[in-house]
C-alpha cells in the first residue's frame, strides 16, 4: 500500500516504516553532536589541565574520522549491503561511547571519540542511503525531510533532557546514555527489509586513495584547529593545508582510473552533484559555528546554565522540525532554488540581528528570541534541502558511495566549522570577550550564506 496525493507519485508504507527505523541513525548523530556543545564547558572543567584547542579535537577529531571513512563505508555498503553496514556502524558507536563516558584524561576521551566518529560514518552513511533508496526518486525530499524531522528532536532533547543529566549528574551519564540509545538502534535495525547488494563485489574501493583521502582530511582540519596557535599564515598551517590538498589532488587522478576508485567517475564527472556538495561543505561550516557559538556566549556572555542555553537551543530546533515537512512538500513541486536562497538569507538576517542586540546583559524577548526563531527556520531549509538537491539525481546502485562522499564533505565543513568557531571566540572566559568572539562568528555566517547561496546558483537542479 501506499500514501498518494493527486499529481504526485505515492510513497509505499514500506518506505515511511524504512525512513522511520533509520532515521535513529541522524538522531543519534545529532544528539551526540548537541550534547558536545552543551558538554564543552563542563568538559574544560573536567580536565582543566588541557585548553579549548586541545578540547576541541573531542569534535573536530570525530568530524575528521567520520569524513575520512565515509567513502569507503559507503563503497563497502554498495557492494556487501547497506543493513550490515548500518546496524556494525550503530554498534560501533556505542562502543566507543561507552568508552567517552568512563575516559579517565583526555587523551583517551579524544581517542573515544575517535572510534565514535568511525562508527558514525558507516550508520550515518548506510541509513540514508537505506531510506533515500526506499523512496521514489521524486520524493527524496520527504525522505530527507523525515531525517531532518528525527535530527531536530534530537538536537530538542539533548540540550534540554541531556542538559538536564548534565547539571544534576554529570556529562558522563550523558554520554553513557546515548551509547544504549545507539545499541538499542541497532537492534531495531535488524527489522529493516533485506538489502541485496546494488553492485557486485569487487573487493574494497582503492586502499591507497582511501589512505591518502583521510590523511587530506585529516591534515586540512588539523591546520585550521591549531591555526591560532600556529598563525594563519605560519608554514605549520599552511604546509597542512598544501599538503593536504595535495593528497585530494592524488586521490582524484586515481579515481579517474582505478577499477575500484575512492570517487565514481560518474559521480566526479557530475557538475550538479559537485557544486552543490561544495555547498554543502559551506553551509555546514555555517551551522556548526552557530551551534557551536551560541552555547557558549549563553553560558559564558550571560552566565547561563547549561539547561538554560539548552531550552535556548531547543526553541530554534523545534521550529526547523515544524517547517521541514512543508518546505520538503514546496520543494518537490516547484523545485529548491528560491527556497535555498530564501533560507540563506533568514540565517544572514538572524546573525545580524544578534550582532546588533546581543549585549552581556541577558535579554531574551528582544534580543536571543527573534534570532532563533528565524535562525530555526533558515538552518531548517537550508541543511536539510541542499542535500536533497544534491542527492536527487544520483543513480541507485551509487547511492551509497554517493550519499558518502557527500556526507563526508558535510563533516569536513562541520570540523572546519568548530575550528573557526574556537579560534574566533579565543581562550578567554570574560564575558566581554566571548561575546566578541561570538559576534566575529556570527560576521563569519553572514559571509558563509552569502558564498553558500551564490555557488547554490550556480549548481542549482530543479526536482522533477
Amino acid at each position: 500500500m501506499s500514501t498518494a496525493v493527486p499529481g504526485r507519485v505515492a510513497i509505499p508504507r514500506s518506505a515511511w516504516r524504512t525512513g522511520a527505523l533509520t532515521a535513529a541513525a541522524t538522531f543519534v548523530f545529532v544528539m551526540d553532536s548537541g550534547l558536545l556543545s552543551i558538554s564543552f564547558p563542563r568538559l574544560a572543567e573536567a580536565f582543566e589541565n588541557a585548553d579549548r584547542a586541545t578540547l576541541s579535537w573531542t569534535s573536530t577529531g570525530f568530524s575528521v574520522v567520520m569524513a575520512a571513512v565515509m567513502a569507503f563505508a559507503g563503497s563497502v555498503a554498495d557492494r556487501i549491503g547497506r543493513k550490515p553496514v548500518y546496524i556494525a556502524g550503530l554498534l560501533g558507536y556505542a562502543v566507543g561511547g561507552g568508552l567517552s563516558a568512563i575516559a579517565p584524561n583526555v587523551g583517551v576521551l579524544i581517542a573515544a571519540r575517535l572510534l565514535v566518529g568511525a562508527g558514525s560514518a558507516f550508520f550515518v552513511t548506510a541509513g540514508l542511503a537505506i531510506s533515500l533508496v526506499a523512496f521514489p526518486p521524486e520524493r527524496r525530499a520527504t525522505a530527507i525531510g523525515l531525517w531532518g524531522i528525527a535530527g531536530s528532536a534530537g538536537a530538542i532533547v539533548a540540550p534540554t533532557v541531556g542538559a538536564a543529566v548534565l547539571d544534576s549528574i554529570s556529562w558522563r551519564w550523558a554520554f553513557g546514555g546515548l551509547a544504549i540509545i545507539a545499541a538499542l538502534a541497532a537492534v531495531a535495525g535488524t527489522a529493516l527489509p533485506a538489502d541485496p547488494p546494488s553492485r557486485e563485489a569487487g573487493g574494497p574501493p582503492d586502499p591507497l586513495g582511501v589512505v591518502l583521502g583521510a590523511g587530506g582530511v585529516a591534515l586540512v582540519v588539523l591546520a585550521i584547529a591549531r591555526s591560532q596557535a600556529w598563525g594563519w599564515l605560519g608554514w605549520k598551517t599552511l604546509g597542512s593545508i598544501g599538503v593536504g590538498l595535495a593528497l585530494f589532488a592524488v586521490v582524484a587522478r586515481r579515481s579517474m582510473s582505478h577499477p575500484r576508485p575512492l570517487i565514481p567517475p560518474a559521480l566526479a564527472r557530475h557538475r550538479p552533484y559537485l557544486m552543490l556538495t561544495l555547498t554543502a561543505i559551506i553551509q555546514q561550516i555555517g551551522f556548526f559555528s552557530y551551534f557551536f557559538s551560541l552555547p557558549l556566549v549563553l553560558t559564558g556572555a550571560w552566565q547561563w546554565s547549561s539547561l538554560e542555553a539548552g531550552y535556548a537551543m531547543a526553541v530554534s530546533m523545534a521550529i526547523s522540525a515544524l517547517v521541514v515537512f512543508p518546505c520538503a512538500r514546496w520543494a518537490e513541486r516547484h523545485g529548491y532554488n528560491v527556497m535555498i536562497q530564501v533560507g540563506a538569507a533568514l540565517v544572514i538576517v538572524s546573525c545580524i540581528w544578534w550582532i546588533i542586540t546581543m549585549s552581556t546583559s541577558p535579554n531574551i524577548g528582544w534580543a536571543l528570541a527573534p534570532g532563533l526563531v528565524v535562525m530555526g527556520v533558515g538552518s531548517s531549509i537550508t541543511g536539510n534541502f541542499v542535500s536533497s538537491s544534491a542527492l536527487s539525481h544520483v543513480p541507485a546502485a551509487y547511492m551509497g558511495q554517493g550519499n558518502a562522499l557527500h556526507q563526508m564533505c558535510r563533516r569536513i565543513g562541520g570540523g572546519i566549522g568548530v575550528a573557526l568557531t574556537i579560534a574566533l571566540i579565543g581562550e578567554s572566559r570574560e564575558p566581554g570577550p566571548l561575546l566578541h568572539g561570538g559576534q566575529r562568528v556570527w560576521l563569519l555566517l553572514i559571509v558563509v550564506h552569502v558564498l553558500m547561496g551564490t555557488t547554490f546558483a550556480l549548481g542549482r537542479v530543479r526536482s522533477r
